[in-house]
């Protein structure tokens, strides 16, 4: 059962309101895809027009694991290097629909999808690019700590100069356990 602020119930029954989606994806990236910037809970969220397509959101009464996918059309070249660059799997994002009055959101915005970061691609031609992330409900990884894979790559973008898993996947040796 979703429970509505009296605000926003307010603004329903009026005619002159619209709606607009706001997207929390990591890398403090705040987007809309309301024909102007919106502000709530401290953040701006970006009308540029690089929310392009939505997956269809299903909401059900059974705990299960659930996933919602976004594309970003346009995506600067900044934005494109951080997702190829940094493991963002883990990462809590947030899909929620805001009832707008006037150009400001009336009320609480509606939680549509709460997770994480499943997977992402980066598609790029020599007109286009854009960014397609996934989000999988938090139920997908339960017992897991968000976005720790044993690799040195992924070790050092959190821990610098950190070289436990430098010679991890080293296929030189054979350790030999238990001789």
């Amino acid at each position: 059962m979703i429970t509505l602020h009296t605000d926003t119930l307010t603004a329903l029954t009026n005619d002159n309101f619209e709606f607009a989606y706001l997207c929390d994806l990591p890398s403090n990236l705040h987007y809309t895809n309301h024909s102007a910037d919106l502000s709530y809970n401290s953040n701006t969220y970006t009308s540029n027009g690089l929310l392009m397509d939505f997956s269809n959101v299903t909401k059900d009464q059974n705990m299960k694991v659930g996933s919602y996918t976004l594309t970003l059309s346009n995506v600067s070249t900044t934005i494109a290097n951080a997702y190829m660059t940094t493991s963002f799997r883990g990462y809590e994002s947030n899909i929620y629909l805001a009832i707008i009055e006037n150009g400001i959101i009336v009320g609480t915005p509606i939680i549509l999808f709460k997770g994480t970061v499943d997977t992402w691609a980066v598609n790029e031609t020599n007109s286009t690019s854009t960014l397609q992330i996934k989000l999988t409900s938090h139920w997908a990884s339960y017992n897991q700590k968000s976005g720790n894979y044993t690799n040195d790559t992924i070790h050092q973008q959190t821990h610098a100069n950190d070289t436990f898993f430098k010679y991890a996947h080293s296929d030189k040796e054979n350790i030999g356990w238990g001789k």
